[in-house]
């Protein structure tokens, strides 16, 4: 039997689904959502759509290309998305994301409290998918699959 009560169900008194409230982005982030919006580049586009869906989902997105530097001021990486459990990488190349989710995934700088790290990347192969995997990623190809991951990695 589920009841309601502040923006939540209860089912049988131990689960709790979370209505899919939009969360507000900061500024920063739909400044970076407009602006990801007018580069006319379709990865761009796809990374701006992406935390766009995330948003109005309910998961709130603490930055958007936030780039990571090591100890001497050098640019390690930049992350596309970023929320309190996940790091997401968007592409629309069919490979070559290997090194960057292998930073994404090991490196303490780039990913301190070890978030999972998905791959949102629709034209994707399967042997570059079988890569990505191998190195402890997951990969998505839309929202759908995105959404269930996120779930499935305790993002909400």
């Amino acid at each position: 039997m589920a009841t309601k009560g502040r923006g939540t169900t209860k089912l049988h008194n131990t689960q709790f689904l979370q209505a899919a409230t939009p969360v507000e982005p900061t500024k920063e982030v739909k400044d970076k959502i407009d602006a990801l919006n007018g580069t006319g580049k379709k990865e761009d586009k796809l990374m701006a759509d992406v935390a766009m869906q995330l948003i109005k989902n309910g998961y709130r997105v603490f930055s958007i290309e936030k780039k990571v530097f090591d100890d001497k001021g050098i640019t390690i990486t930049d992350i596309d998305i970023e929320t309190a459990k996940v790091l997401i990488e968007v592409t629309v190349a069919p490979d070559g994301k290997v090194p960057q989710i292998e930073k994404y995934v090991s490196n303490k700088t780039v990913n301190p409290s070890k978030k999972s790290v998905i791959l949102y990347a629709p034209n994707y192969g399967a042997n570059a998918v079988k890569n990505i995997e191998a190195i402890g990623a997951f990969y998505v190809k839309d929202s759908s699959q995105l959404f269930k991951k996120m779930s499935e990695v305790g993002a909400k």
